[in-house]
């Protein structure tokens, strides 16, 4: 059972000497690990684990981490109440139980509790073509498989009297092999995402310097494999595929490999590379359970242009051209707007003057970032914390969705102190490596962009002008406001264009969510196609924009009895009556379908306060909690009796497919 009662006494002498002696090294392993262990023997584990996360970011020796994941490993089975999981299933080519172990220190890491599954050596093919396999027993919401061109691929990567046919048939088989582990993870795991691996380019080749010259290269045979390979998995919605190429060629191909722990132990990568390859799959983790930061809040004078607009002027701020730094921050902007095509919200805070600032960004030639770029705005004199709260506040987004960059490191380090779930970049001082260190923060990625990440900025600017409108109307008539507003709802069922877009909305929404359970977009495709669960999806408009597909049900049908297993709405669409119409929508459908019985889940977070009473307030009768120890409370409504409370809504217009 995790340990998360008050801890009890242990000796304050001994927790001090280690805490004494870790603030003069950080880096200790022996004060570290002897403080972990005494808080863990007192019962206070949650301390124990943020001592190991903070020695851990504060060392990078490969001894230290692996000390690191044997503790995790002894947690394994007791997670703290409230912590995000992940379970990691790791199969492959040749001795991946180093990797497993800095998988498991990434995952602590970033604040998520692991449970690692490492496969025999050389029983991958085994572990993900057998049903009743240890690593299908395990359960993974991912499984991470490594492989080697040497194994599946020895002509390709080193046979230099290969013959086109031969090249070609091997080829084939390999991906024919690889094609056949997909299918099998997408039967017996379906809820399961599978990463692969592109196959690495050598940093020498057995045709020397004339690779590129000969027909059928060593490069341009694997241009031609890692070609085949995505294309085999590109429509394959549960397969990630990571470009080991790209990673390597980062890290230095020449360091990669280990020769002496390859021959002696079949272990395919150095020390120095299992964390670049850990962190790697993380990016792959992280969007898969929901941790992401949505928001980018900057700076302006010497951040996104050189010099201070307020003294410099237009004219005389540094921006483009081929000057340094100019051109440095025009290739920064340019990442940026990246960033914001990928549904990234970009926000401004800056102590400056707002007609100074509006004039550089609506005017200045090499202004790649313009007014329309930006989803919040706080040109003031005020204190940056209070700006970055009100930010947040404006978005409807948690402070752990935000990045901040600014290149004054006072603003920065007020920021960190107050605001610690922001994550406050440090800059360097020289401009021209600020673009390598926004590319190099790996916190923005997802595995699918939708219809409403591009439009995002969009959104939030028509939210902008719906404020403003709200505003001009006054305080008046609630209901006549709303018919003002002239809001279409509609509700369909998931297909699988709404599926990456419900799986996004399902791990990112908090407020207004009743179980805030995390499902994956493979998981939800499978409760679909098993037909276990009816999963519904809303789009809402109004006169001013669309609000996109922004709520979620999930119901488990049976003969007689429904139950909503998640029920959740964006912010941006509450106090509409949206909520009501899908609630009624679910009631009409289960008594259409001759349920008699409607039963709903909620579980209480920190953060979902505004989903507390919801079902109460609808009629629903709380009868208990199924589950007490997760904090699972039971409501359910008779469909006999109950009637769709949707009589007052008639400022909506709604429309449902037929289900």
């Amino acid at each position: 059972m995790a340990q998360d009662a008050k801890p009890e006494r242990h000796s304050s002498e001994s927790e001090a000497a280690y805490r004494a002696k870790l603030a003069a090294n950080p880096g200790s392993s022996s004060a570290a690990l002897g403080l972990v262990r005494l808080l863990d023997r007192g019962g206070d584990r949650r301390t124990a684990q943020e001592v190991l996360r903070a020695f851990v970011a504060a060392t990078g020796t490969h001894t230290s981490l692996m000390a690191a994941a044997r503790q995790w490993e002894s947690w394994e089975d007791s997670p703290l109440p409230g912590t995000l999981t992940i379970r990691v299933a790791l199969t492959g080519s040749g001795t991946l139980a180093p990797l497993g172990a800095h998988l498991r220190v990434a995952c602590a890491q970033a604040g998520l509790h692991p449970f690692v599954h490492v496969g025999d050596y050389g029983q991958w093919a085994q572990d993900l073509l057998a049903a009743s396999s240890a690593l299908y027993a395990f359960a993974p919401e991912i499984i991470l498989v490594p492989l080697q061109a040497a194994e599946l691929f020895p002509a390709t990567l080193s046979d230099a009297d290969a013959s086109a046919a031969t090249l070609a048939a091997e080829r084939a088989a390999g991906i024919s092999r690889i094609g056949a582990l997909v299918d099998a993870v997408g039967q017996n795991a379906p809820g399961a995402t599978l990463v692969l691996n592109t196959f690495a380019v050598p940093d020498r080749s057995p045709f020397g310097v004339l690779d590129l010259k000969v027909e059928g290269g060593q490069r341009e045979r694997m241009m031609v494999l890692n070609s085949e390979l995505i294309s085999l998995v590109r429509d394959r919605r549960h397969v990630v595929v990571l470009d080991q190429d790209r990673v390597e060629s980062r890290f230095g191909k020449s360091r990669v490999r280990d020769a002496r722990l390859w021959y002696l132990g079949s272990v395919p990568f150095s020390d120095g590379f299992l964390p670049v390859l850990a962190a790697e799959y993380l990016r792959v983790i992280r969007p898969l359970k929901g941790l992401v930061r949505k928001c980018v809040v900057l700076d302006l004078d010497n951040t996104i242009w050189g010099g201070v607009v307020g003294e410099d002027g237009l004219e005389g701020i540094k921006l483009g051209g081929n000057d340094a730094p100019g051109n440095a921050f025009h290739d920064f902007q340019i990442a940026l707007a990246a960033l914001k095509r990928r549904g990234i919200l970009l926000a401004l805070c800056s102590k400056n003057n707002p007609d100074d600032v509006w004039e550089v960004i609506d005017s200045h030639p090499h202004m790649v970032l313009r007014r329309t770029d930006f989803a919040a705005v706080r040109l003031n004199w005020a204190d940056k914390v209070s700006n970055l709260v009100e930010i947040a506040d404006e978005l409807n987004l948690g402070l752990e969705s935000f990045v901040f960059l600014d290149d004054n490191p006072a603003e920065r380090a007020m920021v960190a102190a107050n605001l610690p779930a922001v994550l406050t970049v440090d800059l360097p001082g020289d401009p021209s490596h600020y673009l390598e260190t926004l590319l190099a923060l790996d916190v923005f990625d997802s595995l699918g962009v939708t219809d409403e990440d591009r439009a995002r900025g969009e959104m939030y600017r028509n939210a902008q002008v719906r404020r403003e409108f709200e505003v001009s109307r006054g305080g008046g008539d609630l209901t006549s406001h709303l018919e003002a507003l002239a809001i279409t709802v509609k509700i369909e069922r998931a297909t699988a264009f709404s599926l990456p877009r419900i799986a996004q909305l399902i791990n990112k929404t908090n407020q207004f969510n009743m179980t805030t359970r995390r499902y994956t977009e493979a998981q939800v495709r499978a409760m679909v196609e098993s037909g276990k669960a009816v999963v519904y999806s809303v789009k809402v408009a109004d006169r001013f924009g669309d609000f996109g597909l922004t709520g979620v049900a999930i119901v488990e049908r049976e003969q007689d009895s429904w139950l909503i297993d998640s029920f959740l709405l964006s912010c941006r669409v509450l106090g509409r009556g949206v909520e009501d119409a899908l609630l009624a929508h679910i009631i009409e459908s289960a008594r259409k379908n001759g349920a008699k019985l409607l039963q709903s889940h909620f579980v209480a977070t920190a953060r979902n306060a505004a989903a507390r009473g919801f079902f109460a307030m609808r009629g629903f009768q709380k009868i208990g909690s199924r589950i007490p120890e997760d904090g699972i409370e039971l409501f359910q409504l008779s469909l006999e009796s109950a009637q769709p409370a949707t009589s007052h809504l008639r400022w909506l217009r709604v429309t449902t497919d037929d289900i």
